[in-house]
């Protein structure tokens, strides 16, 4: 199996992409996708909703689409331009986040939860039984605004005879400028850490402070419970799905009375850490999608609606819709008599058609054998990014009698939606230019996608002097011929 890993911020992705390296045959992470420059793969992974999870979902593609949502994503409005039934599976880190997502955009059945990989198999490198009675709090990641690091500094002004430990890097300048110039004095600053349990281990760490208004996970205090050590997390909304409310502050005053005389002991929180699918169960279960059958295309009934005015070339219509290798009804409304226009007999045939599109076929015509099934593949693909298409439009092949084939980039009359055809109806006053005028009204109309794939030229339109309209695809006209 082949995988492609798309994140921009690639901290919570990269372990799993370390774990998955021993089951699939490659797997690459790149920060950016460009539909252009990558090759052929089995999935690809989007984490976090960004431009790039857009990009990945305007893809058109037989991989297998995964989106993973964090938290941030809830409040950017990105999340609106989200086309769930385009996404094979679409994973968020808390429950919490999931029930929000399914209260802004509706249930579906490729909603899932799965949280954040931690390795729960580290060595435990802090001593259960170390002396706390001095404590050492810590934060660990990225320091910004959000993350709370004011409340970590005064809290560190409430407690001076303790000692706070800050591991990680600011992401904006100022915001770095102002951490040194306002740091307490029993506050040490370490910079990025990449061996966070050593880390834990050298200073003694007894409590993990988190003073976040929004978390989806919070992996490093997951990791810091892993090795014994307390969290003391904001009560954010959600915090009861990872945390025991005995390690939950309302206030500052409170966060202070849960590191001093709190009752919970390391063993205790490395026990409630263990007991949550962080590890191995998370590799197992993402791997479990990965390898799930891709749900199938759900493929569109049709019907071959044909106005008969003649009997000289029906003959070779009919084998070759025989021969379509996509299932098909047909349609003939007799009107060899001339005496219904031809935007009439197209209001008939739309009103007797029971399935999802009617194709309009001249009984002139011939289709190659593919031509049924390539339009609706290929429809079937973006139908999800699509969702209210009212036509497929398709290229054709112009040929006649003597030999002569040329393609041709205007469209014909092609597939519709039956009720829309009803809805806004062919024109049945006019001779000519009938099929024009309506594709132009409902283009006006604006209530359905035309949507246009004129690489598909199985649709072979015959050219004869005995047109009325001439050329259609000069005058894209479609008539009545003159009687044999």
């Amino acid at each position: 199996m082949k995988g492609l890993f798309v994140a921009t911020y690639q901290t919570f992705i990269k372990p799993i992409t370390e774990q998955l390296g021993s089951v699939c045959e490659s797997i690459r992470l790149v920060e950016t996708f460009d539909p252009k420059r990558e090759m052929p793969v089995d999935f690809i992974w989007v984490d976090f909703c960004t431009d790039e999870a857009l990009a990945v979902q305007e893809f058109v593609t037989k991989a297998k689409k995964i989106l993973r949502i964090h938290s941030y994503e809830f409040y950017t409005g990105i999340l609106d331009h989200i086309k769930v039934q385009e996404w094979d599976a679409i994973i968020f880190v808390s429950q919490r986040y999931r029930n929000l997502f399914v209260e802004m955009y509706g249930e579906s059945n490729n909603l899932h939860v799965i949280y954040n990989y931690v390795n729960t198999k580290i060595e435990i490198p802090v001593p259960l039984n170390a002396d706390h009675s001095k404590k050492n709090i810590a934060y660990a990641g990225y320091l910004t605004r959000r993350k709370g690091i004011a409340e970590f500094y005064e809290l560190a002004r409430m407690m001076p005879e303790h000692n706070f430990h800050l591991a990680g890097v600011a992401q904006e300048a100022d915001f770095h400028e102002y951490l040194m110039a306002t740091k307490p004095d029993n506050v040490r600053f370490y910079g990025w850490q990449e061996d966070l349990d050593w880390w834990y281990a050298n200073n003694n760490i007894s409590h993990f402070f988190l003073a976040s208004h929004r978390e989806g996970f919070c992996c490093s205090m997951f990791e810091a419970m892993l090795c014994g050590i307390i969290p003391v997390t904001r009560d954010w909304i959600g915090v009861e799905e990872f945390y025991p409310k005995e390690c939950v502050w309302h206030s500052l005053s409170e966060a202070r009375d849960i590191i001093l005389n709190g009752e919970i002991t390391p063993k205790e929180i490395m026990a409630h850490a263990k007991s949550f699918d962080t590890g191995d169960n998370v590799i197992a279960r993402i791997i479990s999608l990965l390898y799930e059958d891709k749900k199938p295309m759900v493929l569109p009934s049709l019907s071959v609606g044909i106005v008969k005015t003649r009997n000289q070339y029906l003959p070779q219509l009919m084998n070759s819709i025989a021969m379509q290798d996509y299932p098909c009804n047909v349609i003939i409304l007799d009107n060899t008599d001339k005496i219904k226009s031809i935007g009439k007999c197209f209001n008939e045939l739309a009103e007797k058609c029971k399935t999802d599109f009617i194709l309009y076929v001249g009984d002139d015509d011939v289709l190659a054998e593919d031509y049924i099934s390539s339009a609706m593949y290929a429809y079937a693909r973006r139908q999800n990014l699509y969702p209210n298409v009212a036509a497929i439009l398709t290229g054709a092949t112009i040929f006649d009698d003597n030999g002569r084939r040329e393609y041709s980039g205007s469209y014909p009359t092609g597939f519709w939606k039956p009720e829309f055809v009803t809805k806004h109806r062919f024109d049945e006053t006019l001779v000519r230019q009938v099929d024009t005028e309506f594709i132009d009204r409902a283009n006006k109309a604006g209530e359905g996608v035309m949507m246009r794939l004129p690489w598909i030229v199985g649709y072979y339109y015959r050219q004869h002097d005995k047109n009325i309209s001439g050329n259609k695809f000069v005058k894209a006209n479609h008539s009545q011929e003159k009687d044999e």
